[in-house]
């Protein structure tokens, strides 16, 4: 939901376009890159994510027209572009942008310290409070069409979190997903794809259920990154 596509990966994106519009030499992918090269990751990141901001990154986000970057690789860089930001000393025509990226990193502090120490009532209304304030200051830097569904679908997350006791894992819908495209890939006429994938992906469900040892339908023992990407 935020991150591989999702909200945190489009406001990058927009801050990093309006940046490179107000000739901010010192945010673009190159100068954010140089400052990246400087840290050091220790060896259990999975994903070190030096590479987000390299000329290669640069070239494919730019043929996308979108911040292309892994799961990790943004909960690992995020707190180290904060600080670059903390650090600079801007015009003020960057400072609704700022303002707007920052708060979705502190949105994303708070969903990771919900994964740490369990979810409480006053940590989930933090938590929405906190989405409604990255909303409205996203929506003050940027026009409204840059606004993805996953915008409203993230105000679900406090609700949720307050049902479960945590933020709600998504590794089912994920591994269903892959299931969907899996059938969609073997169909060679696209005029029945819909009815076709149906179909194949009834069946594969009923099967499932007639082998109850096999849990692959229980949603049990999945992590917190996966709501992010979500």
């Amino acid at each position: 939901m935020f991150v591989v596509g999702g909200i945190a990966d489009v406001a990058m994106w927009c801050f990093l376009e309006c940046a490179k519009e107000e000739g901010m030499h010192c945010l673009s992918f190159q100068s954010i890159n140089t400052f990246m090269s400087a840290w050091v990751w220790p060896k259990c990141c999975g994903n070190c994510p030096k590479a987000c901001f390299n000329a290669k990154r640069e070239e494919s986000c730019r043929k996308a027209s979108k911040f292309k970057c892994g799961a990790s690789e943004f909960l690992e860089l995020y707190p180290v572009v904060r600080y670059m930001l903390k650090s600079l000393n801007l015009p003020d025509a960057m400072t609704p942008p700022v303002n707007a990226i920052i708060a979705i990193f502190d949105v994303l502090d708070l969903l990771l310290r919900s994964a740490q120490s369990g979810v409480t009532p006053t940590l989930a209304r933090t938590v929405e409070a906190s989405m409604v304030k990255a909303m409205a200051l996203h929506k003050l830097a940027y026009k409204d069409d840059v606004m993805v569904p996953k915008w409203h679908a993230g105000l679900h997350i406090p609700l949720q979190m307050l049902q479960r006791g945590r933020a709600w894992a998504v590794f089912t819908q994920e591994r269903k997903h892959k299931t969907y495209k899996e059938f969609a890939a073997k169909v060679t006429n696209p005029e029945f794809l819909e009815k076709s994938v149906t179909i194949a992906m009834l069946n594969h469900q009923v099967n499932m259920f007639n082998e109850p040892s096999d849990d692959r339908h229980i949603n049990s023992n999945v992590g917190f990154h996966s709501c992010l990407q979500s």
